[in-house]
Order: C-alpha cells, then structure tokens, then sequence
C-alpha cells in the first residue's frame, strides 16, 4: 500500500490520551478472543499477547512501565497478513514483543480515529501513511515512534523489524525520562503547527482561481496514455473524475479547456475499463493497481469503493451519453448485490485480497489469476482461443512487473479487458460461453475472504449509489435496494430519541458511537433517495441526522466537522478533521453538498452559512493541494453558481408526474437540487420551512416540472420529451451564463 493522497493537517490528540484508568487483570495471554472485528480475530490464536484498545491496556503498560507497541490496519489489507506471516510468527519476534512491550491491535474500520491519528503521527515524522501501521507509545499514551511494512522480501523485513523494536526497548530502558519529554515536546510541536486560524479570517476562495488551480494540477500529473493521475502506482479518484466532469460542463463548450477535462475523464475511465481494477471476470473494482496501466490490481474490493466508482461512471454517462458508462455501473451494482448484501439488505465491508486466510504469500489474488493451461481444462479449443486473445492471456503469464505481487506464479495471467470483444462479447458468440464457463468454474475454488461487518457510513455511500442509480437509468429494483439498506441502517443503528448512530454491527452485535463520517454519508444516501423516490421521508431524516452531525462534530472556531465529537477537542483548537479526498471521500466536502442540497430543498440560511464555512476554512489544503479536493471542488462550484431547481409539480400517482419525475431524475445532474411538491406530506412539510415554494403547489390534473434559477422559472415542461430537451437546454445555458 503506497503514501495516501490526501494530507490532513489536523491533531493527533487527544484521542491517544485520554482513557481513563482502570484496574487491570496483567495476565500474559492473548485477549483479541471474542472480538467483533473480523480483523482482530485474525490475529486472536496468535502466541503475541496481543490486547484490543481499552483504557485497561493503558493501564496495564502504567502499571508495568512498558511501552505500547499499538498496529493499526483491516481485514481484507495483505501487507497486513503478510506482516503477520513473516514477523508476529517468528519466535524470536513473539519473545521481544512479549518480553518488552504491550501488544495493542486496532481494526481501523471500527477506529478511524485512531487511524487518523496514527496516520497523521506517521506523515509530521516523515514516514508514508500505509498499512500496517506501527506506533510505538509512552505509559502515559504519547507517540514516540511509527513505522510500517514495506518489504517483499522476508529475511530482509523480519531482519529490520528486529532491530526497531530492539532499538526502542534498548533506549526505554536507558533514557526514559529523555524519551517521554522528547515525545511531549514533538507532539506539543505538531499540535502548534497545525493550529488553525478561526474560519472568520479566511477570504471565500475564488472560484474561478480556484477551478483554474484545479485543472491546471490535473492536467500537470495526467497520463495521456493509460488515464489516470498518478505513475507507478494508481487510485482511481472518483471525486476528482466528478469534479472534471462539473468543470467540462462549466466551461465554453468546445473550449481547450472543456476538451481536456472530457478527455481527461474519458480516457482514464476508458483506461480502467480496459485494464484489470475493474475485474473484467467477476467484476468489481479492486482499491488500486501496482503499474500505470491498470493491470495489476492489489486485490481487495472495499465497498466503499464499488459506491464511489459507480457514482464517478453515472455522473460521466450523464456528462458524455457513454452508455459504456452506464453498463460499468450496473456491473458494480451487480457485483455488490451478488457478493457485498447481507441477508437483511445493509452492506458488508469487503473481500480480502487473498482467497484463504491460511496459505503462504503467494496465494495474493490467487483467486483472480489464471494459468493458460487452467483455461484450456475448462475450455473447448476454440473457446480457450477466443477467451485468451480477448483478456490478454499468455502460456508464460501476462504479469509485467510479477515483483510488485511478491511470491506470484510466473506464469500466471491476469485477465484484462483491453479488446473490445472483452468488454462487450456479442450474445450467443464463442467468447460468451468460454466466459460464462470461467465464471461458473471459480465456484470451485475457495473465494478471497468475505468481512462481515457493517458500517453505517460505507451503507451511506452504497445507498447513495444504489439510489443515483435507480434515478438516472430508470431501474426500481436499485431503488428498491437501497430503500432496504437503509430501513435496515436506521432501524438497527440509529436512535431516533437521541438523535445519534452507532458505528456499525456484526451479526446482531452493535459496536461502536458513529463518527462524523457516518452521519455525513449516511446524509448523502438519504438525499439521494429522496431524488430517486421523492418520499419526503428520507428528506426529513436526512435533515435530522445533518443536524445531529452539526450538533456533535462541527466545530465553530475552525469552521470545519471533526471525525471525533466537538466535546471531545471543546479545550482545544486542535481536532481530526480530513478536508482532501483519499480512500474515502472527504467528510468536509460531502457536509457541504449536504448542506448546498438541504438549504436548496428547504431554503435554510443556516445550512447554507455553514458550507460556506467549510469551503472557506478549506483555503490551506486548497493551496497546497486543490486537485486533491474533488468533492470539496463540487461544493464551491455548487456555491458560486445561481442555485438550480427542477421543481416537479403533481399528484404522486398521476402517471404523467411519474413520467415527469422518471425523465427529470434521468436528465438532472447533481448541480441541480430535485424537490418534489406533491400536493401531499412532503409540499406540507417544505411550505412549512420555505414558503417560496408556495407558487409551485401541485394541482391535481395539471402535472409538471418548473425549471428554475433561485426559484425564479426559466421554463416549464409538461411531457417526458419536453422536459429533456428544456433541461438539457437549461444545462447548457446555465454553464454559458453562471
């Protein structure tokens, strides 16, 4: 796993140090047993004596003057396991471990916090943000040391690993005092030089200057060849894929710059789709790939990013009518539905990258190659001939660079879809039975892993997806999805009473206070359900649960919402706080499009104060890194334009407002706020907050959609055909004349 791209400027905090201290048993064993995460069950028969993260295990290295030796990562993570193959089994590792430090293990999909702050800790001293993660800690909870995994080969990461940690132990024993002020003032130091300034003296970014930086950063690290922005290794960065296709749309058409930014966006999506992270067999997106053209994929499938992705290719297929676009969708979705949906409709986390959690090395994406000869087993000769010159398969395997995977067979393939017939085998042809035929037989082999938890947040983005989906390519069994997710989400892991979402569950075991990621995104895929339903239902909630995100995270003197609840940073200016895209959408940037669309559904001032406020509290990471803030780009654009409005006129069951709605929800893309006045609860419940909205009360028999600049009509439409051709045409001239 390489450096991330986002660079949060926040706090390691208080989070690390404040647990209270309670009586601990010291007993020598491995306490994981019994644990929730999938990830600290991994590890759980380990002779490492390893403890969860709990004020007793603070307490037991004060008791016992020990430093915390803490390792942070998840459950579908390799390097992870493969740190665990090579050193947490060595005895003489086991023995130091033991003998000289308390053992902590954090899943960092329950603690994003702790892996925000070790992250953090690990990028101010210099050292790449991967996983694993190592922090070593005082009694007292300081840091005073990180490292990671970062090697291939055995002798030679067991022989260093070693060394650290006899290292540490050695210099514990002989300056302790030394150490624990070296530590406080390090971490005095970070916490004074990412001190915010209040959000009030920060100027409104430009949005021109800003659009401008934006590009000009892409443009500079984009591959011509193969797509992408990034070299050796690449993430497929939605957001920022979105914020191309706003910015194509802004600019003057057939201008060099709305040129760019659609070749920009078509050629890495088309790059992708021709490569091997979407995973042309079994489909999916894989997390990233290891070369530049997109063919060597490091094997997890998160859910989080199946939603992320889809999303990126739903938004090019409005900006582009692609329908190769619309097809890598619904094969995500098809891909999730099949493999990520739980039994009552949420979502699980992910597949791991390995197809078992017991064999060697090599057994990295086994599941996923293939040798030549495997093929020819399962294939008649001409079918075995068609599949393999259609995914790039070779007697002597496909894999440019085999060292980037380790231990991997060297006549292992790959399958990648860079011919035409890979990406679309006519019905009824050679090709299409040799591929039904592969697919059937990976039912043989041992699948990679399935992690079973469920995350109010990542559910948030899948609803989001599921929804988007369901609008823009007229599918209700889409919508039908992520209606379930979320009654299941609300039903089990929020309390209505209290305004507040827990983390997430396994099985019927909940863990876990929701981060503000969880509410945020879990606000993202409510709104976009009441865009695809109009059920004024999830509007309302979706409101609710922003404002609980409001209450517990957002906090005034920097402007900005913290992963962590406001109480906890109440006596400091220093919090958690992520404002760049990185394997996650930014929490702060998706807050603001929450806000944008809530103040334009019920005309609320202060939600739209506060996204102005996140955008402006922004202005250091815009600076340093503006093409790494794709979902915050979308929100200033949002912001500096005259608010749009398709306001949809009529009684629900009216087949010409169902028709209306259908073609609008098609048609509208995310810069243009959806609000239903039905003649029923939800005209009701939004004339109560946004009387403007009076003028567009729906009339039984007389169906139809106001298009609209702050609520000022531009144009009305009364059929399907009407309605596509005013919106496109109000697009266009909205872009022309912002």
């Amino acid at each position: 796993m390489r450096h991330l791209s986002f660079k949060p400027l926040s706090l390691l905090s208080l989070v690390l140090l404040a647990l209270p201290l309670l009586p601990s048993a010291l007993i020598a064993e491995n306490k994981l047993k019994g644990q929730l995460s999938s990830y600290l069950q991994q590890y759980s028969e380990d002779q490492i004596n390893w403890r969860p993260w709990e004020a007793a295990t603070f307490t037991e290295a004060n008791e016992r003057n020990k430093i915390i030796f803490a390792s942070i990562g998840y459950a579908a993570c390799h390097w992870c396991r493969l740190m665990r193959q090579e050193n947490f089994k060595d005895p003489v590792i086991i023995d130091q471990l033991n003998s000289e430090f308390i053992c902590a293990k954090v899943d960092r999909l329950e603690r994003p916090d702790l892996d925000l702050a070790f992250r953090i800790y690990a990028q101010t001293t210099g050292l790449p943000a991967s996983w694993p993660l190592h922090i070593w800690l005082t009694p007292s909870g300081n840091p005073m040391a990180a490292g990671s995994f970062n090697s291939v080969k055995p002798s030679t990461e067991s022989t260093r690993f070693k060394t650290i940690i006899s290292n540490i132990a050695e210099r514990w024993k002989k300056e302790p005092d030394y150490i624990n002020a070296q530590s406080a003032s390090n971490l005095k130091a970070i916490r004074e030089s990412m001190e915010r300034k209040p959000v009030a003296e920060f100027p409104k970014p430009s949005p021109s200057e800003t659009s401008l930086k934006f590009f000009s950063e892409l443009s500079a690290s984009y591959d011509p060849r193969y797509g992408g922005f990034d070299r050796s290794f690449k993430f497929p960065r939605p957001e920022a894929l979105e914020a191309i296709a706003r910015l194509a749309q802004r600019e003057a058409k057939n201008s060099y710059r709305a040129k760019q930014c659609l070749k920009m966006l078509t050629v890495t999506l088309d790059g992708m789709l021709a490569g091997a992270i979407i995973d042309p067999i079994n489909g999916g997106i894989f997390r990233y790939t290891n070369d530049n053209a997109w063919r060597i994929p490091q094997f997890e499938k998160m859910s989080a990013d199946q939603a992320r992705m889809c999303s990126a290719f739903l938004n090019a297929y409005q900006v582009s009518g692609n329908h190769q676009y619309a097809k890598a969708a619904r094969s995500i979705l098809k891909f999730v539905k099949e493999n990520l949906i739980a039994t009552e409709g949420s979502f699980y986390t992910s597949l791991a990258a390995h197809h078992t959690t017991n064999q060697p090395e090599s057994s990295l994406g086994n599941y996923y190659l293939w040798r030549k000869s495997e093929l020819e087993d399962i294939l008649q000769p001409n079918e075995a001939e068609a599949f393999c010159k259609a995914f790039g398969i070779r007697k002597g395997g496909n894999i440019r660079f085999p060292g980037h995977l380790g231990n991997i067979d060297k006549n292992a393939n790959i399958p990648f879809a860079d011919h035409p017939d890979a990406r679309s085998p006519k019905p009824g042809s050679t090709l299409e039975s040799a591929l039904g035929k592969v697919i059937r037989s990976n039912t043989r082999k041992s699948p990679p892993p399935l992690n079973k938890m469920i995350i109010t947040g990542w559910n948030g983005l899948l609803i989001s997806a599921y929804a988007k989906a369901g609008a823009i390519l007229s599918e209700p069994e889409y919508i039908e999805i992520a209606r379930s997710a979320a009654k299941h989400i609300t039903d089990k892991l929020y309390n209505a009473e209290a305004n507040k979402l827990a983390r997430g569950m396994v099985g019927n075991k909940i863990f876990g206070r929701g981060f503000c990621e969880d509410y945020i995104y879990l606000t993202r895929g409510l709104l976009d359900l009441y865009r695809a339903t109009a059920d004024i239902r999830f509007f309302t909630m979706a409101r609710r649960i922003q404002s609980g995100a409001d209450t517990q995270f957002l906090d005034p003197h920097s402007g900005l919402y913290h992963l962590t609840p406001a109480s906890k940073i109440a006596k400091s200016p220093f919090g958690l706080w992520i404002i760049a895209d990185g394997d996650l959408p930014s929490v702060n940037g998706i807050a603001a499009l929450n806000l944008l669309e809530i103040a334009g559904i019920e005309g609320s001032e202060h939600a739209h104060h506060n996204a102005r406020n996140v955008i402006r509290a922004s202005t250091p990471e815009l600076t340093l890194s503006t093409s790494s803030c794709g979902s915050l780009m979308l929100a200033i654009d949002q912001d500096a334009h005259p608010p749009m409005q398709a306001i949809i006129s009529g009684i629900p069951d009216d087949p010409l407002t169902q028709q209306l709605a259908a073609q609008i929800r098609q048609d509208a893309q995310g810069n243009i706020t959806l609000i239903f006045m039905d003649g029923q609860a939800g005209q009701k419940t939004l004339l109560a907050t946004h009387p403007r909205l009076a003028n567009f009360r729906a009339v039984e028999g007389n169906a139809k959609v106001f298009l609209c600049k702050d609520y000022q009509t531009q144009s009305v439409a009364t059929t399907p055909a009407m309605a596509t051709r005013q919106i496109r045409s109000f697009i266009d001239s909205s872009s022309k004349n912002p």
